[in-house]
């Protein structure tokens, strides 16, 4: 049987997994430092 009030659906996710509001931390291990001024960020080839 089913009650007349709606219960609030359980998010779905996979076992280990949490939902969250923030933003993932989307990288394994260790963040490398990078020198910010020495740093450049090319883009080239059929874009």
């Amino acid at each position: 049987m089913r009650s007349s009030e709606q219960q609030p659906a359980r998010p779905r996710v996979p076992p280990g997994q949490v939902v969250t509001s923030k933003w993932p931390v989307l990288h394994y291990g260790l963040v490398p430092t990078v020198d910010l001024a020495r740093w450049q960020f090319r883009l080239f080839g059929l874009v």
